[in-house]
């Protein structure tokens, strides 16, 4: 009797971090994987759970891997349900080998928390119609900082920027004197040096 062996397509490696977790900004989100087996081109990476950005519904998401051409440049994104789907390029990705991948969304105008985020690999068959087809698995959240806000590396979550501290005094108070005033804030994450605060 002639037995097969069945292996499950998945990563054993799944992070997903960003690079800015302040409301409404541009945000560069990194995903990075190792597959555990060969990934053909023209297999397809699925994100799910991506939810609470502000970026619209498009067929054309530019993706970046950088200076290799692991992943085709534009994957669908759909915003309501959080759904990015990439296409493995170039000569595919190796069994055991970490990729990564990034993407830009915007963050929404509110707080919000990290959301649960799933992945799951579909491979391309070379010898018939039928692909291998993974499950979904949780996305490990990173739990690093990020413009000084903690754990602000986590994949959409999203914090107001804000000020702990506002102080305003003055130094005269009398009818038609010269006066000085001076304010004193702190903000509640790090601010670029073209940062503005009005008063």
């Amino acid at each position: 009797m002639l037995f097969r062996s069945v292996h499950l397509p998945r990563f054993l490696t799944r992070k997903l971090g960003q690079s800015d977790p302040l409301a409404s900004a541009s945000n560069v989100l990194t995903l990075t994987i190792v597959p555990n087996c060969e990934v053909s081109p023209g297999s397809n990476v699925t994100l799910v759970g991506l939810t609470g950005s502000a970026t619209d519904d498009t067929m054309s998401l530019d993706v970046s891997s950088g200076d290799q051409e692991w992943f085709l440049s534009t994957g669908e994104w759909r915003r309501t349900e959080g759904y990015l789907r990439v296409v493995v390029g170039g000569s595919g990705l190796r069994n055991g080998s970490v990729y990564s991948v990034s993407f830009m969304l915007q963050n929404k105008n509110d707080t919000q928390e990290p959301p649960a985020v799933s992945i799951k690999m579909t491979v391309k068959s070379s010898v018939g119609p039928d692909d291998g087809e993974g499950v979904y698995e949780d996305v490990e959240k990173s739990g690093e900082s990020a413009v000084g806000v903690a754990r602000g590396a986590e994949a959409l979550r999203v914090y107001v920027p804000g000020f702990r501290t506002k102080l305003i005094w003055q130094r005269n108070p009398l009818v038609s004197a010269s006066n000085n005033l001076s304010v004193m804030l702190e903000p509640n994450c790090d601010v670029a040096e073209i940062g503005r605060a009005h008063v």
